[in-house]
């Protein structure tokens, strides 16, 4: 048995427990983005792709004014130079989902 109890094997219980609880994360994640994407198509924003990531649900919506608006916690999280055009990427939470867009300036 290794000194260290963390490197020691796991058994079948703790990864059943271990699965199941992957398991609920991932379900909790799949309603949290459901509840988001209702929301959203219920603005009329479209949504154009959808991540489970490791650090939560990331949803890519179409840059619309409408966002600034209805999102009061939009953070400007980067922006990249394309042929002269500035293009910068915002995010915003709702329903413990990352909701990101990109629009041109």
């Amino acid at each position: 048995m290794p000194r260290n109890p963390a490197l020691r094997p796991v058994s079948q219980a703790e990864r059943r427990c271990l699965h199941q609880e992957g398991n609920d994360r991932y379900a909790a994640a799949l309603d949290d983005v459901r509840r988001a994407i209702v929301w959203l198509t219920g603005l009329g924003m479209p949504v154009l792709a959808v991540a489970i990531l490791r650090t939560g649900p990331v949803i890519h919506v179409a840059p619309s004014p409408q966002l600034h608006i209805k999102l009061d916690d939009v953070a400007d999280i980067g922006q990249t130079n394309h042929g002269g055009l500035l293009k910068r990427r915002y995010a915003a939470r709702r329903y413990d989902v990352q909701i990101q867009w990109e629009e041109l300036q």
